[in-house]
């Protein structure tokens, strides 16, 4: 190739990327063939005319919103058809994109058709495509970096829908313990205590917590005795009321809840086996809590 073609030829080239760089182009410069066919990055930049080039170098000047770009390019690769009128040409260009004070980096690859036409170097043809800066060399289908994307996509719905589930827990707590809030309110002497309860006790089921039994003790410090409200569930799963009085003496449970309730500090006792029996002992003869299984663990607050 003669001196003088081929130096048109680098012009022609150096317009091109100065093109895709300004994103603007003006057709009296001649330079791109009217039935060019060109490719973007993104999945919808199909151009097959001169028309859909300049369409979509608009585009992307309106989308880029004032931003600032520059372009650092790299010819890595040059080939010549036999009768020296079609180029192929290569280049890797390092995109600086600066955005209220941050700058970014984006590498991309662009290869070009030219060909001598008319006496004249013409683009026929521009694919540009970005760089997986993430993608393996051993791992040419993205097999491991879908995989990564796959895992990544998984966590992060996992951890959206347990907040979710979260937040609807508290919502419905909260709505919970409204109503139970409105009946306690609404009391006016103790002996109104029983319904307020059996609300309490009818929310904690709807959370999804089944207890034994749940209610409100009314101590006095100088007999050591708790006047109890509480509502009970049966074998069979039905919630009975069940009150009355109960000395907090004969069995270690029952000093500790007083000792405690003195101290004015949380007390959390566990009952099973033995234990279970010897303090049922003590207590039905007081207050008639239904039959529970024996065999089961008990824990208490």
């Amino acid at each position: 190739m003669n001196r003088i073609k081929k130096q048109q030829l680098r012009e022609c080239y150096t317009k091109l990327t100065d093109i895709l760089e300004s994103m603007s182009y003006d057709p009296a410069e001649g330079i791109i063939s009217e039935d060019i066919m060109a490719y973007g990055t993104a999945v919808d930049e199909r151009m097959f005319s001169l028309k859909d080039f300049i369409s979509q170098l608009k585009t992307e000047k309106n989308l880029s919103g004032g931003k600032s770009f520059s372009i650092k390019r790299n010819t890595v690769f040059e080939k010549y058809s036999e009768d020296e009128n079609t180029a192929v040409i290569v280049g890797e260009f390092n995109i600086k994109i600066s955005d209220k004070g941050e700058t970014h980096e984006l590498n991309t690859r662009c290869t070009s058709v030219i060909e001598y036409l008319d006496l004249k170097w013409k683009v026929v043809h521009v694919h540009m495509s970005k760089v997986d800066e993430e993608m393996e060399i051993k791992d040419p289908w993205h097999l491991n970096l879908l995989k990564k994307r796959n895992e990544e996509l998984e966590k992060t719905v996992t951890e959206r829908t347990t907040e979710l589930e979260r937040k609807n827990k508290e919502l419905l707590t909260e709505a919970s313990l409204e109503r139970v809030r409105s009946s306690a309110m609404a009391m006016h002497n103790s002996d109104e205590l029983s319904s307020t309860i059996k609300i309490f006790f009818n929310e904690l089921k709807n959370l999804g917590v089944m207890p034994w039994r749940c209610g409100v003790g009314r101590v006095n410090k100088e007999t050591k005795t708790t006047n109890l409200t509480t509502t009970s569930v049966t074998k069979d799963g039905n919630s009975i009321i069940v009150n009355g009085m109960l000395k907090q003496e004969g069995h270690p449970v029952l000093k500790k809840i007083y000792d405690n309730w003195m101290l004015q500090k949380e007390y959390y006792p566990v009952l099973k086996g033995k234990d279970i029996k010897a303090y049922y002992k003590v207590t039905k003869t007081q207050i008639a809590f239904p039959d529970y299984p024996g065999d089961s663990e008990q824990y208490g607050h």
